[in-house]
């Protein structure tokens, strides 16, 4: 009794070729998604005894408008040459691409960032 072993690696070839394909698609897409949405901070604001900072983040996500976003960071952080390493964040605001254009931003205290005359926590 022979057994052929031409089979299974036809098959093994027709997956890697499928797989190949498939993947193309999704590679392309991932290219045009990284070059058309992109965060841009266009507002700092420290809290008043430094230990925490606020950025207003504008999300620009091409076609589909953008947001705009309030994160809180810790004010420790280690900066390598290529990537931060940040202690915490925690977002305060979310909302619509316009909103940064006449968004008011200040600290009421160290734990009350106050955006547009609404009080957010910091926990």
């Amino acid at each position: 009794m022979t057994v052929k072993h031409g089979k299974p690696l036809v098959l093994k070839i027709i997956a890697l070729v499928l797989s190949l394909f498939m993947s193309l698609p999704i590679c392309l897409v991932g290219c045009v998604v990284s070059v058309l949405v992109h965060d841009t901070v266009v507002q700092t604001v420290g809290s008043p005894d430094g230990k925490y900072y606020a950025e207003v983040i504008v999300s620009v996500q091409g076609a589909l408008g953008g947001d705009t976003f309030v994160d809180v960071y810790g004010n420790s952080e280690i900066d390598c040459m290529i990537f931060k390493i940040r202690k915490w964040t925690q977002r305060v605001f979310s909302g619509n691409w316009s909103d940064h254009i006449n968004m008011e931003i200040d600290w009421k205290d160290e734990q009350c960032l106050v955006i547009n005359s609404v009080e957010y926590e910091i926990t």
